[in-house]
């Protein structure tokens, strides 16, 4: 708006716009200043230039009698002409004060009020634009009639004071009475223009709805960027969509029906433009956001309670006792009280402490946001029953605001359109590019390069940028330009420095004059705050994310390419097999996505399953299908499980978990059983029908929430996960509630405003350490080493309470108006609103999650302080050597048994399900003795909080480690060479036995001629490889046996290496000599030879037959012929792999 302002009124004057990336910016600053032009300097930072600092300042001075002014090196001639605007698209810039004493500081930023105005004009302007036009002739027609008034004035003092004797000047009587006669004329027009005005705006302010409504979704979507930089969205863009949906809306001839329709419309056009950029996580948050915002124009809403929902009240301690510490953690039950204050939920507290059974029953609903509350809270609605439910279950508060989205706006709103590339593309120009804003897991140049291909585009140019690929870029843009190729610039976030210099590109290369209209610039980057705002604000931007649940995400798969190609869906030969396998793998697709969101109990790392994934194991699923009459499930488990989506999975658990999963999805039921289930409740089967439209109809029906157990999980597996979503919903939409935070919180009542807040914390806080003090009292002696741990602690809690009272007191007086709130104080005000604790604390605070009340509660030790001991001996003494993160929450569960207040208060406490492990019945020193010495001699697994079988490896590692040991000390045996007779009885016997086995070595030559390394053939590579390990490992093996073999019937030396192979042949055990030759194997020597020989005699038939296509059937049968795995790139090749020509 600035910009534009300036530029029109600047514009005869010769203006001069630059910007601070341009090269020659100073040269054409010094220009405007010698000539007078006026100058403007656009889109700068929270940072300027130090060459600005004398324009700034306005150092002129006279010198040769005329005035100069020095920038940089050069002395100026001084225009007084010359004026300087900066212009800045930053929301909230925080300037420092030197920089706001040079310049005056105007706010542009657009008004609800200035934007209702500007709506209105636009909306009567396309539907009845005969008022718009006679509107502004008036607008036009009364300017002028002002500045002819004006003039007349001017005139009249002019005479008045020129004139001698007023009487006697007949001149000045004649200019007086016409500016008389000319005034009244000029009356006159002027109140007739008020009365058609008048008219004018009353028919113009029937559309004043529109221009509301549509000035509120605005300022919806422009608080978005407050939750992550990405979300920029420019008041062009959403003009020009404004101006869309008024001319393809419904049309009616009803003012009221018009005006609802295009309402609808242009919300519509709006949740689905915006949620196109928006993260799946986002998506709920802009659809309350909108729904909030919406009601609160209406005058529907209570700010009072939408305050509280987004921040559960701030308070700092609990009157009242906790009614069921047993189930309702004291967060919950200081919420509930903080709420019983609301005039919606009055005496909400005085209930709950009365009918705790009731509320008891509810909280334990597996479905409570599907069930009434107890009475007489049943009949709460709105905000209010989403702020009962935050108290109780916050767990299932985001199904229940979905219902309440659907209430208020209706279901498409809940329901994000799914991600359409050519929708996005046509939404586009030529200058305008293209941007994808990425999330772990998503990767759209697959579908890019296939659309490309779809477009036929004369050249599509990629790079990953990078240092010293700018240049690189910016050359392929100049010839994309002007050939009307695609350029696509991939990881824009890594290369920050040359961000700059895209801005400039899009600004000042990519313009409608220069660039060929089939051009388009594509942008890949994960969210980066160095992004610049004006590429974000002009382009359409985008993200390919896999969608949130587990219905969408299977949508998403069948209306994706490959599979909603017709051609393609019908395409193999056992069409029905085809299919039902087709939707398993889905299915599984969605499953192992979903997953991630359970955090650790999903998976152990997170790894970014994506459509690649997906993508490569139905194109070999098809092959399989094709090739073979029988489904090979091995084959198919072992690329999907081991090196399609098993490729990525390093954690040794996650990889038997997703072979557990695989196995649920690919077998031979899921072909052969008409109605198969994926879940033990049946809620998830295959569909009656394979027809494509069918399936379609199918996923559509399926639940939009999936309970755990379709994902393998105990039913109370997602009260972690919906607890993680509800905060997040609830702290994400609090960021875009901007008036909650100007209006600086809620005044009096508990804890009610950030004056009474601030000053109740500072009469709280205790005064500093005496670190000196301490130090004298307890000295760092030799057996008192922990005295220099506590001096330090007080140390570091010194430099916490120094910056809480700091930051405490510069609020309470900023807030009052009594002192500069800095950037640092604003940043503190606004967490003390939202109850969160502020940055500046925690750069200084020990790791909490709490919130801001619980986070400045101080306890006192007078009961036993659990939190610390758990805290000294799960991090500290015990936990102080663990470095895994699983292992670190495994010592905090388990010792959350033994250091707990029921250990005090339980008589026989109990620490293991079975109670057979007991506290002692009398703690004097002698019966604890005795106490202990009852216990099992053998302790079960459940001790250990163990399934009962897990001591079943244990116990056969402990039984081979007592045989092996017991047998290193018989060296008799060793020194008999073992049994004589008998069947392999005897090393001599044993060793001619295996010599006589063994197959000569591979003629690797032969086969490589044979299997030559083509481009459709990669594996060959593979195959020549691993017939060279196998040649390394058969010469060693039929070294060391006839080595041994003469050596024990003393016909050699028996060196030390012999030595080795033939105490390991008594023992039963493989050479170490082999090892470092063999493939991974924990077989005893008999099964490994025998398992050797196996491998060699498949391996020797398959090079003698083996085909293309039948490559990953064969090779996965023989192991991979030396139980290699392959990397997913070698089996996409393996599996798409076509025969010479």
């Amino acid at each position: 708006q600035a910009n534009k302002w300036v530029k029109n009124m600047e514009r005869e004057n010769n203006l001069k716009v630059i910007k601070l990336t341009d090269a020659n910016y100073a040269r054409v600053l010094e220009n405007a200043i010698q000539l007078g032009f006026p100058v403007i300097l656009e889109n700068i930072r929270e940072q300027l230039d130090a060459l600005l600092e004398p324009v700034l300042l306005r150092n002129i001075f006279r010198s040769g009698g005329v005035d100069c002014l020095k920038l940089g090196d050069s002395i100026l001639e001084y225009n007084h002409s010359f004026r300087f605007y900066i212009t800045t698209r930053l929301s909230n810039p925080h300037y420092l004060p030197e920089v706001a004493v040079k310049v005056t500081l105007l706010n542009f930023m657009i008004t609800p009020q200035g934007l209702q105005d500007q709506l209105l004009g636009i909306v009567v302007a396309q539907d009845r634009p005969e008022l718009e036009l006679k509107k502004n002739q008036l607008i036009v027609e009364g300017a002028n009639n002002k500045r002819t008034l004006k003039e007349i004035e001017d005139k009249i003092l002019e005479v008045l004071s020129s004139a001698g004797n007023i009487l006697e000047d007949e001149s000045a009587n004649q200019i007086l009475s016409s500016s008389r006669v000319l005034s009244i004329e000029i009356e006159a027009k002027q109140a007739a223009a008020t009365i058609t005005e008048d008219e004018i705006d009353k028919a113009r302010l029937l559309y004043v709805p529109v221009s509301k409504h549509s000035s509120v979704l605005f300022f919806c979507i422009s608080d978005l960027a407050n939750i992550d930089p990405m979300y920029q969205y420019s008041l062009v863009w959403f003009i020009n969509l404004y101006n869309q949906a008024i001319i393809n809306s419904p049309k009616s001839e009803v003012l009221s029906e018009r005006l609802d329709g295009l309402n609808a419309f242009f919300t519509r056009s709006i949740y689905g433009n915006v949620c196109r950029s928006l993260f799946e996580k986002d998506k709920l948050i802009f659809s309350l956001v909108l729904t909030l915002g919406i009601l609160r124009a209406k005058g529907e809403l209570d700010d009072e309670l939408v305050t509280f929902l987004l921040t559960g009240g701030v308070a700092l301690d609990n009157p009242y006792d906790n009614p069921a510490p047993g189930w309702l953690t004291e967060k919950a039950w200081s919420e509930i009280v903080r709420s019983s204050h609301l005039d919606a939920l009055k005496g909400f507290r005085e209930h709950f402490e009365s009918n705790v059974h009731l509320w008891k029953a509810f909280y334990d609903l597996s479905a409570p946001h599907e069930n009434p509350f107890p009475a007489p809270f049943d009949q709460v609605q709105g905000i209010a029953k989403l702020i009962v439910l935050r108290c109780i279950r916050p767990d299932k508060l985001i199904p229940l605001v979905q219902q309440y989205v659907v209430a208020e706006m209706g279901r498409p709103y809940i329901e994000p359109p799914p991600f359409d590339l050519d929708k996005s593309y046509n939404d586009s120009n030529n200058c305008s590019p293209l941007i994808f804003i990425l999330s772990p897991g998503s990767d759209p140049m697959s579908g890019l390069v296939k659309y490309s291909m779809e477009k036929k585009v004369v050249s599509f140019e990629t790079i990953s940028l990078g240092q010293g690929q700018g240049p690189i870029a910016a050359n392929m843009i100049n010839q994309a330009i002007a050939s009307g190729g695609w350029v696509v610039l991939q990881n824009c976030h890594v290369m920050t420095s040359w961000m700059g210099e895209l801005e400039r590109i899009c600004a000042e290369v990519i313009v409608p004059q220069n660039t060929h209209p089939n051009f388009r610039c594509w942008l890949t980057s994960y969210p980066s705050t160095s992004f610049p705002v004006t590429v974000l604000q002009n382009g359409v931007k985008m993200t390919n994310e896999a969608p949130k649940g587990l219905k969408n995400n299977i949508y998403r798969s069948y209306i994706s390419d490959p599979i909603c190609d017709p051609e393609f869906y019908i395409s193999c030969p056992r069409t029905e097999d085809w299919r039902r396998l087709l939707f398993a793998l889905c299915f599984f697709h969605a499953i192992v996505q979903e997953r991630r969101a359970f955090g650790p109990l999903g998976w152990n790392i997170q790894y970014e399953f994506n459509e690649s994934d997906l993508r490569i194991c139905i194109m070999q699923l098809q092959m399989f299908l094709t090739d073979y009459s029988e489904t090979p499930f091995d084959a198919l488990n072992y690329l999907a499980g081991e090196c399609n989506y098993g490729g990525r999975v390093t954690d040794d658990k996650d990889r038997r978990l997703i072979l557990s999963l695989l196995s649920i999805f690919y077998n031979d039921e899921v072909t052969t059983t008409p109605e198969y289930s994926f879940s033990p409740s049946g809620d998830y089967r295959m569909p009656p029908s394979m027809e494509y439209n069918s399936v379609l109809e199918h996923i559509r029906a399926l639940p939009m929430i999936a309970k755990p157990e379709v994902f393998g999980l105990h039913e109370n597996a997602d009260i972690t996960k919906d607890n993680k979503e509800t905060a997040a919903l609830l702290f994400g939409t609090l960021l875009t509630q901007t008036h909650i935070v100007a209006g600086g919180g809620a005044e009096g009542g508990e804890g009610g405003g950030v004056v009474d807040m601030t000053l109740d914390m500072m009469e709280r806080l205790p005064d500093l350490y005496d670190v000196a003090d301490v130090a004298e009292k307890y000295p760092v002696l030799y057996y008192n080493s922990m005295n220099t741990v506590l001096k330090q602690e007080l140390i570091r809690y010194n430099r916490l309470l120094a910056v809480v009272k700091r930051t405490l007191h510069g609020v309470h007086l900023a807030a009052q108006g009594l002192a500069i709130m800095s950037a640092e104080l604003e940043e503190c005000n606004n967490a003390f609103i939202k109850g969160i604790v502020p940055e500046a604390w925690i750069s200084k605070s020990y790791p909490s999650m709490k919130p801001l009340g619980s986070y400045m509660f101080l306890t006192d030790y007078s009961e036993t302080p659990f939190d610390a001991l758990n805290y000294l001996a799960g991090e500290c003494n015990y936990g102080g050597r663990v470095t895994d993160d699983k292992d670190r929450r495994l010592i905090l569960s388990l010792l959350s048994i033994f250091y707990n207040d029921e250990v005090t208060t339980t008589p026989e406490y109990s620490f293991s399900p079975s109670g057979d492990y007991r506290m002692p019945p009398s703690m004097e020193y002698n019966s604890v003795l005795e106490h202990i010495r009852a216990l099992p001699m053998i302790a079960k697994p459940e001790v250990f909080g163990l399934h009962e079988n897990a001591d079943i490896t244990k116990d056969n590692k402990e039984t081979a480690a007592l045989l092996f040991g017991t047998l290193l000390t018989q060296t008799h045996i060793v020194a008999g060479g073992g049994a004589e007779g008998g069947e392999g009885g005897g090393v001599v016997d044993m060793t001619l036995d295996m010599m006589e086995r063994l197959p000569d070595l591979y003629d690797v030559a032969d086969v490589a001629e044979k299997y030559p390394v083509l481009y459709y053939n990669s594996m060959n590579t593979v195959l020549k490889q691993e017939l060279i390990r196998y040649n390394r490992l058969l010469a060693v093996v039929k070294r060391t046996l006839h080595g041994v073999h003469l050596a024990a019937q003393g016909l050699a030396i028996m060196s030390a290496e012999l030595e080795e192979c033939n105490n390991a042949f008594i023992k039963g055990i493989v050479p170490e000599a082999w090892i470092s030759k063999s493939y991974p194997s924990m077989k005893p020597l008999g099964s490994y030879v025998a398992d050797l020989l196996s491998r060699i005699l498949r391996g020797t038939a398959r090079t003698q037959s083996l085909t293309t296509k039948n490559y990953a059937s064969e090779l996965s049968t023989l192991g991979i012929i030396a139980g290699v795995n392959l990397s997913a790139v070698q089996w996409i090749d393996l599996a798409l792999g076509e025969p010479p020509s």
